[in-house]
C-alpha cells in the first residue's frame, strides 16, 4: 500500500476499505507506512487495525511514534494494547518511554506482569 492511497482513504473517510487494505499487509510494512504520516492520521489508521495486528504494528514502530500514540490513546486502548503485547516488547517500550508515560502504562499491567517487568 502506498502512502498516497492511505491518505486518500483517510481523507475521504473510507475506513472500511482502509481497514481491509491494512489487514492485508504485514505488521512491519504497516508500521513503516504509518510512521510516514501525521500523528493524528496515524492514530486513526492504527485504530482500524484488529487488536492483535495493532500490537504487532506497534512493536515495529520507533519509540518516538510509540510515545506519541501512547499519549493519544484512551485508557481502554492502552489496556488493549498491553494485553496483546509480548512481554519483551512491553519491557523494551517501558525502558524507552518518559516516566509519565511509563506510569500511565503500568496502571494497566497486573501485579504479576509488573514483577516480570521489574
Amino acid at each position: 500500500m502506498k502512502k498516497e492511497l492511505l491518505l486518500e482513504l483517510l481523507n475521504t473517510k473510507q475506513y472500511k476499505q482502509l481497514h481491509t487494505l491494512l489487514m492485508e499487509n504485514n505488521a512491519v510494512d504497516i508500521a513503516y507506512l504509518l510512521q510516514q504520516i501525521q500523528i493524528d492520521d496515524c492514530a486513526i489508521a492504527f485504530r482500524l487495525l484488529s487488536k492483535k495486528k495493532a500490537a504487532q504494528v506497534f512493536s515495529n514502530m520507533d519509540i518516538k511514534m510509540q510515545s506519541q500514540l501512547v499519549e493519544l490513546f484512551s485508557e481502554k486502548e492502552l489496556e488493549s494494547l498491553i494485553e496483546n503485547q509480548y512481554m519483551d516488547d512491553l519491557v523494551d517500550l517501558i525502558e524507552e518511554l518518559p516516566a509519565n508515560l511509563v506510569t500511565r502504562l503500568l496502571k494497566h499491567v497486573d501485579e504479576n506482569q509488573r514483577k516480570v517487568i521489574n
